[in-house]
């Protein structure tokens, strides 16, 4: 099951749901919630003891942090929107998504993984809960590892293992030693699928 869920109160509904249905660690697949965008510490702790894995839309601090901050729920509530950090602290593997083209932004996973260890908004360049930042490790398994596993695919897809299929994008810079606000900028040089270069 996956479904959307934006403030604390429907993810609660959801994952009551989930429990009454499902229980915890099911044997049925992942469950998954879609954005959790208000999620609290208590839900996150829920989601890691039950099993389900929520995954966060990056776009809500990057575009709305500020109307989150000022307008919407003020900045205590605002600094804990879209949870990263609280997730990686409890060793719940989470992944990120663009809900493109909903949200009008060009297609760009580095951008994704900048906004994980930036949390920048770029409506006024200010930083929205950064005790929520993560590091690079956990910015890169977002879009990657935990991606494919969410979606069904960890078997083959995700990581560089023997028998998996060799889909791989060849970075022009190395996000582990480039400036976390100039992740965004780094180009793909290539891609390959299934081990035959598709691009570059």
């Amino acid at each position: 099951m996956l479904a959307h869920c934006q403030g604390d109160a429907a993810v609660e509904q959801y994952l009551n749901a989930l429990e009454a249905a499902y229980g915890a660690n099911p044997s049925t697949g992942l469950n998954r919630i879609e954005h959790a965008t208000m999620a609290r510490q208590d839900q996150i702790d829920r989601m890691k003891r039950l099993g389900y894995e929520p995954s966060f839309m990056t776009d809500f601090i990057y575009l709305y942090g500020d109307a989150y901050r000022d307008t919407i729920f003020g900045n205590p509530r605002a600094s804990f929107a879209v949870p990263f950090g609280a997730a990686a602290k409890a060793n719940l593997n989470y992944t990120v998504h663009s809900d493109n083209p909903a949200a009008g932004m060009p297609l760009n996973p580095m951008r994704h993984v900048e906004i994980q260890l930036m949390r920048r908004c770029i409506v006024d360049n200010s930083i929205i809960g950064p005790d929520q930042r993560v590091d690079i490790q956990h910015a890169m398994r977002a879009i990657s590892m935990h991606a494919a596993r969410q979606i069904g695919l960890g078997e083959s897809l995700g990581t560089l293992d023997v028998g998996k299929d060799a889909d791989i994008t060849i970075l022009e810079s190395d996000p582990f030693t480039t400036s976390p606000d100039k992740i965004s900028s780094i180009k793909a040089s290539q891609t390959w699928v299934a081990g035959k270069k598709m691009y570059g």
